[in-house]
């Protein structure tokens, strides 16, 4: 089976997230649009099946920051990866 890197829909994100068994509050899109209010940039990214694009397999919501005096930026993944 092949696999694809996709980033899905909130909605597609956080249905994966409620019936994921270590599904957490930290890995919702809403969770990454609230921190984006501070200065964070959120991003979903899923691995999903090439024949089934809907079906995710496995992601995380990773967190982005950049660092004070253009040192980089500093990634956070709370509560993850989820697989399945």
């Amino acid at each position: 089976m092949t696999h694809r890197i996709d980033t899905p829909s909130p909605s597609d994100w956080d249905a994966f997230v409620r019936a994921h068994p270590r599904g957490h509050i930290l890995q919702m899109s809403e969770w990454g649009a609230h921190r984006a209010a501070f200065g964070w940039r959120d991003e979903r990214v899923a691995v999903t099946a090439a024949t089934d694009e809907a079906r995710i397999l496995g992601g995380a919501l990773l967190l982005f920051r950049p660092l004070p005096a253009r040192l980089g930026t500093m990634a956070y993944l709370a509560m993850a990866p989820l697989i399945h």
